[in-house]
């Protein structure tokens, strides 16, 4: 008589590889839940990088300041602050963006994101007013962008989280 079914050894391999393949996946998985949790945040700042640049555009460093204090104003009264964003800043004198983020455990203290704009690579001035009006992200420890950071205080989230213009 011949018996079928698999031996101890074969099923303590299969548990060993599933093991293994669980060791390294959740990792990746972790990893990805804190990058989408971040999006929210960035589709926040898709929307006040609209803002500084059409204040820009219209009305230069003053128009940045009111938009600013209108934004300062909405951060008070609770109306952009969610589970995810703690807090959020524009620059008046610059139009720097500067995004708390929390809620995400695997940030911890390091939670930061700064975004800051340009001209021609120079920073946005009621004499330098004439181009487009591009961004550069400061997450961990990378700058996609040859502009001077010194005005701005940098991100801190940890690079790996971060999307591909910030790193």
């Amino acid at each position: 008589m011949i018996k079928k079914g698999f031996t101890l050894i074969e099923l303590m391999i299969v548990v060993a590889i599933i093991g293994i393949l669980a060791a390294i996946a959740l990792p990746a998985y972790q990893n990805y839940v804190t990058r989408a949790q971040i999006s929210e945040g960035l589709a926040m700042v898709g929307n006040l990088k609209l803002g500084v640049s059409e204040s820009f555009s219209d009305d230069g460093i003053s128009g940045i300041s009111r938009y600013a204090k209108i934004i300062a104003d909405d951060v008070l009264s609770g109306n952009v602050l969610t589970l995810k964003i703690d807090g959020l800043s524009i620059a008046p004198t610059t139009g720097h963006i500067t995004i708390a983020l929390g809620g995400i455990g695997r940030l911890g203290a390091n939670n930061t994101i700064a975004f800051s704009p340009h001209v021609g690579g120079k920073t946005l001035a009621d004499d330098n007013v004439s181009g487009t009006v591009g961004w550069v992200c400061r997450g961990g420890s990378g700058i996609k962008a040859a502009i001077e950071y010194s005005a701005a205080s940098p991100g801190s989230i940890d690079s790996r989280f971060l999307p591909g213009e910030c790193q």
